[in-house]
């Protein structure tokens, strides 16, 4: 469903997907609106189907808890992608600005992506569910943002040691396999294999 959206409009269900937890009386301090003004973005965008309002009490003060429609916190979380190739283009495109840049903000990805705000926090969010990076939330030129950064994988290195030594190979960039200590290494491998 494509639901057309003002620019506060936006700006609002870019602050709720990225607060942990949104609130309405918060919501209009981060737009720069009136309290009156929030509120109506909000009954809108519940109108439209975006978002759902929730009555609660914050800070001592009645008040509504903000969520996307549709992602309340007791729903189960998306199972985690199994591999880089299965994400979608700009997926990958996102993955690999994050990995090329080492990090990179939430609101300079979707810029660097050419694709909207909304849009480039379910990519950053969607890639943070599946394990492939980090999203920490930060403040950026007097935004409320993610800083993204790559996860790294976890590699094995059991396959480089045996016994108590690690593989004489490791840093090596013409490796001697005819050493003495490669056949040391190599007894120690055979050894840990027979116990």
């Amino acid at each position: 469903m494509s639901v057309s959206l003002s620019e506060n409009e936006e700006k609002a269900v870019d602050f709720i997907e990225n607060a942990d937890t949104a609130y309405q009386s918060e919501l209009w301090k981060e737009l720069d609106v009136t309290s009156r003004t929030g509120s109506r973005i909000a009954k809108r965008l519940e109108e439209k189907g975006v978002i759902e309002r929730e009555r609660t009490t914050y800070e001592g003060n009645k008040t509504y808890e903000l969520h996307i429609a549709g992602e309340a916190d007791d729903e189960e979380p998306e199972e985690p992608e199994a591999s880089a190739e299965e994400l979608e283009e700009d997926e990958r495109r996102a993955l690999n600005l994050v990995r090329s840049t080492g990090g990179i903000y939430q609101s300079e990805l979707w810029k660097e992506l050419d694709v909207s705000s909304r849009q480039g926090s379910r990519i950053s969010k969607k890639l943070a569910d599946s394990g492939f990076i980090e999203r920490e939330q930060e403040v950026h030129e007097g935004n409320r943002t993610y800083y993204l950064t790559p996860l790294v994988e976890r590699l094995d290195y059991s396959l480089l040691v045996a016994g108590n030594m690690i593989s004489p190979f490791v840093g090596e960039e013409q490796p001697d396999h005819l050493s003495g200590s490669f056949t040391e290494w190599v007894y120690e491998l055979a050894h840990d294999q027979e116990e």
